[in-house]
């Protein structure tokens, strides 16, 4: 609805940003229709809809003009754009050489301050620190009240908290459910806790070469010795590995990375 915030969230392949791309028209449905009532700006990968070779300033009138802005609109705009980016100092600067949370600052900046309809924010904020996605957050909430509708995919339980009033739960292409973030997010930790995580990844060889050493199945454990999908900074935890193996393997080596 005009002026609402909408989470999606789910685990990796839900769908979540295949959904958001077929919402800003960068990708065709195979079916079915998505009917939007308004010009949409959006926010996916990291340096969408920029030229590489172009300066921070001319992607922002490149930008504006792909969403059907004038330049006199644009100019408008562009020292809000520009002030909130905290990027003025490489505005002439080829963006090719912007740093991943440089090109998402002046993302969310232009894409904020054109001021579409409809906003789509997908994952990219949490590249930013963590004093620019709470400034995003507050400047969505102004958004909001001047009628926008936004949808944002997260993994940052937190932050859709803050943000949405309105989840949506999605799980391999479908709709889980569809309610109260606080409803829907504890669905989500219920899911996460309950999952059997089957990877079946095949070990590697010194020489490269796919060894016959399989891992079936990781667990994660905590304090209490329940499985778990969620640890807190400075919690303990354990990991439990199932490995299937056809030939007996002297001196194993596994290395867990985070």
């Amino acid at each position: 609805m005009e002026g609402e915030v909408v989470g999606i969230i789910g685990r990796n392949g839900a769908g979540k940003s295949t959904l958001l791309k077929l919402l800003s028209r960068i990708t065709e449905p195979t079916e079915g229709q998505a009917i939007i009532r308004g010009r949409v700006g959006s926010l996916l990968e990291i340096g969408t809809g920029f030229h590489p070779e172009l300066t921070g300033q001319e992607n922002i009138y490149l930008n504006g003009a792909m969403l059907g802005m004038t330049r006199n609109e644009i100019s408008q705009k562009f020292d809000e754009i520009v002030e909130f980016s905290e990027v003025a100092s490489f505005l002439d600067t080829p963006i090719k050489r912007y740093s991943s949370g440089m090109l998402v600052r002046l993302g969310f900046s232009v894409a904020a301050h054109l001021m579409p309809e409809i906003l789509i924010v997908d994952e990219v904020l949490a590249v930013g620190d963590l004093a620019f996605q709470n400034k995003c957050l507050r400047h969505m909430k102004k958004l909001t009240e001047s009628g926008m509708s936004i949808i944002i995919v997260s993994h940052n339980m937190n932050a859709v908290q803050t943000a949405c009033e309105r989840t949506l739960l999605m799980d391999r292409g479908r709709i889980m459910e569809d309610g109260k973030t606080s409803d829907v997010v504890n669905s989500f930790r219920a899911l996460l806790e309950n999952q059997h995580v089957s990877n079946s990844v095949r070990g590697i060889n010194k020489d490269g070469s796919k060894a016959e050493v399989i891992i079936e199945n990781i667990q994660l454990y905590g304090e209490d010795e329940k499985i778990k999908q969620e640890f807190r900074f400075g919690g303990r935890r354990k990991e439990r590995i199932e490995i299937n193996d056809s030939m007996r393997v002297e001196k194993p080596l596994i290395e867990f990375a985070i």
